[in-house]
């Protein structure tokens, strides 16, 4: 149920979302500038999927929960299988997950979507644009507070700073997301928090997300 094929990234998180259990969005005013790629933290883990296609770095006391995309695992197998020949995938697929276990699910928690580049897109504004039209039509309350462009992995990407209620949910999420285009495929990386701890995680957010690595 998390698979589509318009502007794909966004209704997936939300839907990944509402599985941890009670979370939401948010954009506004730009904060002060970020390294684009800070040093990883000695106290990060640092997770390589098998195909050695993509790394990522989080906390320590996060845990992967690849369990929850289990019904998808044989086609993001297959999409990251694409992506190393150069061929765009078909649909939009989550490849990972990882959060702090509670009580209710991970939270806060981050994610990373891939999906072919919509048709007219050819520049990192024009994809997040997208996203964002698509994240609004699922999304109440939606408020950015900051879209900025930097490089990660020596790759430019946007980063969009955001909060909302998405439907079917009663609280409020914040939330922090990458955008990267590779080879005619989107990389979205979003990490997400309850509004109320968003700063509690904002540092780690912005290390998290910019932690990306794409081998090709």
């Amino acid at each position: 149920m998390y698979r589509t094929k318009c502007f794909g990234i966004f209704a997936v998180v939300l839907g990944l979302v509402l599985t941890f259990g009670s979370m939401s969005l948010a954009c506004g005013t730009n904060p002060a500038p970020t390294p684009s790629e800070p040093e990883i933290p000695a106290n990060y883990t640092t997770y390589r999927d098998e195909s050695n296609v993509f790394s990522i770095s989080y906390p320590a006391d996060w845990e992967t929960a690849l369990s929850l995309i289990a019904g998808l695992e044989q086609s993001a197998k297959e999409a990251i299988n694409s992506l190393k020949t150069g061929v765009s995938v078909e649909e939009a697929s989550i490849i990972f997950l990882a959060g702090r276990r509670t009580a209710t699910g991970y939270e806060p928690s981050v994610n990373i979507a891939i999906e072919p580049v919509p048709e007219g897109v050819s520049t990192i504004d024009q994809l997040v644009e997208a996203e964002v039209q698509g994240v609004k039509k699922s999304t109440q309350d939606y408020l950015e507070f900051s879209r900025a462009k930097t490089t990660v992995n020596g790759r430019e990407t946007a980063i969009v700073d955001f909060e909302g209620t998405p439907t079917g949910a009663s609280t409020k999420l914040h939330f922090l997301q990458m955008s990267m285009l590779v080879n005619k495929t989107a990389w979205v990386v979003t990490c997400v928090a309850l509004t109320d701890d968003f700063s509690s995680w904002q540092n780690d957010f912005n290390v998290v997300v910019r932690s990306l690595r794409i081998s090709n």
